[in-house]
């Protein structure tokens, strides 16, 4: 019961996050090629990508707080709090720390404004 909750709750927090996707890229709908509408979409999210990374740095701190919370639980009583779980939250707290970083470099590899970076250009490549 309560993991049909969870998947009810997780699939209506995908469902917000796709039509609200679906808004900012669509706009106007003006948009008629494949690039203009990925230029809207980098245009509408500009300011959003200062915004998804304080969450994703907040929402990391609390999964690492609540993972060593559960370690210091496991360490009193193992019998009660399973590692795993423990161990679980800290890698995914350790993820959403990383996400912000990801998602610049990802950004910083297809290049300014979506033009593709001209690998044999890179100094790295040509020593």
């Amino acid at each position: 019961m309560i993991k049909q909750k969870r998947l009810i709750a997780l699939s209506a927090k995908i469902a917000v996050i796709a039509v609200v996707l679906t808004v900012i890229v669509v706009g106007d709908a003006n948009a008629i090629t494949l690039t203009a509408a990925l230029d809207k979409l980098i245009t509408n999210t500009k300011g959003a990508t200062k915004f998804i990374s304080y969450i994703a740095y907040m929402t990391g701190a609390v999964f690492i707080f609540n993972g060593v919370l559960d370690l210091k639980k496991h360490i009193e009583a193992p019998d009660k709090v399973q590692l795993k779980n423990a161990l679980g939250k800290i890698f995914v707290g350790g993820a959403l720390f990383l996400l912000p970083y990801v998602s610049t470099v990802a950004l910083e590899t297809v290049g300014d404004k979506g033009e593709a970076v001209d690998v044999q250009k890179l100094p790295e490549f040509n020593k």
